[in-house]
């Protein structure tokens, strides 16, 4: 594991308790947070990137082995949250595949767009963009996809959720997994994290009722999440959450195991939380993360908010979700 050895610093490790989710009982209490910044510039030029997804093709596709979907949002702008790709062949360094141009969707006339994610349809062997776009007007929103074969060519957007009711604006951070001939949706609504499913066949014009997922939260409140399946059937989720007082741009990151089958899951467990350094990246705020397992560790790939309310794009990564080194900066 050469590339994480060329920015991470030792750990000070603690045995602590974490519930029933036969994770290890071991995590770091030196906090995992990264002091740098992947600093790739988006369309608008600037490097305030936020809501990654990321996935990772040990073989490569398209010819690279990381891509991921994003959106700027510079200074909180939503005029700039519009979908985007980018790609790597480490994981580091990050730029557009040749040939696509950014974004994949512009600002809607109507509001804005927001909550970009990236799934993989293995029988098609394509790629899938799905993000969330908000009508001002009526306070109401949905989710919009475009499909790839080689990450360049898109095909036109189309409305794979409708509007939701009236100010039901809270239908946050959609994220998406295929099971079986099915789209399953993960999503928050503020408070909890919910789940759906689309009709069979992947008939994304029918969608099942939505199913609060048994998670305790406590005081705390969930806004937007990542989840991946793992190799015991299970599904492993990375939620940013805000407790009393607080708000979606004061959040921490959570992690907790959902099990689909038995309908059951862990009590959520902080993986990172806001630095205490002043000047940091991730001062104010931790948001939408992504979890991606790269060979025999974990990378978390998150979105943070500084002190001055600029956004910021990083990377921690370890052997486990509990034992996290933050991103330093790459070696010349």
């Amino acid at each position: 594991m050469k590339s994480i050895c060329r920015f991470f610093f030792p750990a000070i490790v603690a045995l602590v308790a974490v519930g029933a989710s036969g994770c290890s009982d071991e995590y770091t209490i030196d906090p995992p947070n990264s002091s740098k910044t992947l600093g790739f510039k988006n369309y608008d030029g600037n490097s305030q990137n936020i809501h990654p997804k990321v996935l990772y093709f040990p073989e490569g596709w398209s010819g690279w082995e990381y891509w991921m979907a994003y959106t700027p949002y510079p200074d909180g702008v939503v005029d700039q949250e519009n979908p985007c790709i980018a790609v790597s062949h480490d994981g580091y360094k990050w730029t557009v595949p040749r040939g696509l141009t950014n974004p994949l969707d512009p600002q809607p006339s109507y509001g804005y767009n927001s909550d970009t994610h990236l799934v993989y349809r293995e029988d098609r062997d394509e790629l899938e963009i799905w993000w969330r776009d908000f009508n001002e007007l009526t306070a109401r929103d949905s989710f919009l996809r475009r499909t790839s074969r080689d990450g360049v060519n898109w095909t036109p957007e189309e409305r794979v959720l409708p509007f939701g009711a009236k100010r039901a604006m809270y239908r946050l951070s959609p994220a998406v997994m295929v099971e079986g001939d099915r789209y399953l949706v993960y999503y928050c609504d503020g408070r909890k994290v919910l789940k759906m499913f689309s009709g069979s066949n992947f008939d994304t014009g029918q969608w099942s009722e939505p199913e609060t997922v048994p998670i305790d939260f406590g005081d705390i409140k969930a806004w937007h999440l990542d989840v991946v399946e793992n190799a015991e059937g299970l599904h492993e989720m990375i939620i940013c959450c805000y407790g009393p007082g607080g708000g979606n741009n004061s959040a921490d990151l959570y992690y907790c195991v959902y099990d689909p089958e038995r309908n059951t899951a862990t009590d959520p467990v902080m993986i990172l939380g806001r630095s205490d350094k002043e000047g940091a990246i991730d001062e104010q705020s931790i948001y939408r993360s992504s979890i991606v397992y790269v060979d025999d560790f974990v990378r978390i790939y998150y979105s943070c908010i500084d002190r001055h309310d600029k956004r910021h794009l990083s990377v921690t990564e370890g052997p486990s979700v509990f034992d996290l080194r933050g991103f330093r900066g790459m070696s010349r």
